[in-house]
């Protein structure tokens, strides 16, 4: 089960979905933007797709025990810690509306948009941004704070597996390249995936700086499997089997999944310098506890 409501920012206590619609919490007013808080539990609310523990592009670059907590356990997280993913995912949806009729997107074509496949030996699913139709391009919006804005100037609008912060994208885009060659509607149009233009469209804006299309390389799958997402101990290939293993105990007894859970590699400490956890994971404080109440997990 996922995020079944909120943590108030400021007072810490457990409240529901619509309890920024009414809350007075910070000088009488609302702690949290309430749309915003609404947008985000409507989205996690229809996000069928992350309810079960099925392999999908943005997991394997992740945490498996963050994948298998927000899974298995109600729990309740402080949106104030996701506001810069929800800010993003509502931009996404702008952008889906607007890309116009030569684009397949999440708004004009959701089910072709859901790219499955298989990928290090596993079933695996993505969903695109947006493909245009002649099948040349494949694009990927980014709503990141400003950081990347000095970064793109000193890559030259360029992306590569090797950058610290721009290989995850990098990751992400070539996993739906070689997915969507696996789609029969695109194979039967003609895809060539060694033709096609990979590119991250970033939207952080710095000062007043504008969005910036970057060109993202070409990665097969082998040099995937070896990539170390975020920076982290794991290789791709190794989050893939923690996270096959992880669904083969999917479905356990209440009372066996805290145990389980507890013995699932802690992948997501070494991610981002160690930045991960703390300032992205919404698990973080169960994960904390479990590894309080059962140690740390042998490798």
């Amino acid at each position: 089960m996922p995020i079944v409501g909120w943590i108030c920012p400021i007072h810490r206590a457990e409240v529901d979905f619509d309890h920024f619609d009414t809350c007075d919490a910070l000088q009488g007013r609302a702690a949290y933007p309430p749309w915003l808080a609404r947008f985000a539990a409507e989205k996690i609310v229809k996000d069928t797709r992350h309810l079960s523990l099925d392999l999908t592009a943005t997991r394997v670059l992740g945490c498996p025990r963050a994948t298998y907590l927000q899974t298995q356990f109600n729990y309740h997280t402080d949106p104030s810690k996701r506001a810069l993913m929800d800010r993003g995912t509502a931009l996404h949806g702008v952008a889906a509306t607007m890309m116009g009729d030569s684009w397949h997107t999440e708004h004009t074509d959701p089910i072709r948009m859901t790219l499955v496949g298989k990928l290090f030996g596993h079933d695996i699913s993505a969903a695109a941004d947006g493909i245009r139709k002649d099948l040349g391009e494949i694009i990927d919006h980014k709503f990141p704070s400003d950081f990347s804005v000095q970064y793109r100037k000193k890559k030259q609008g360029r992306l590569r597996l090797s950058d610290k912060v721009g290989g995850n994208y990098v990751a992400q885009l070539n996993i739906e390249r070689l997915l969507l060659a696996q789609q029969p509607w695109a194979t039967e149009a003609g895809y060539d995936p060694g033709n096609v233009l990979l590119t991250v469209w970033d939207h952080a804006t710095g000062s007043n700086d504008p969005p910036e299309p970057l060109a993202v390389d070409h990665v097969e799958e082998d040099e995937l499997a070896r990539y170390h997402p975020s920076g982290g101990d794991a290789t791709v290939v190794e989050i893939v089997e923690e996270l096959v293993y992880a669904k083969s105990h999917g479905g356990l007894p209440f009372e066996e999944r805290e145990a389980f859970a507890a013995s699932l590699l802690l992948v997501g400490e070494t991610q981002m310098d160690g930045k991960k956890c703390p300032s992205y994971c919404d698990v973080e404080l169960i994960c904390t506890k479990l590894v309080r109440k059962y140690g740390r997990p042998s490798k």
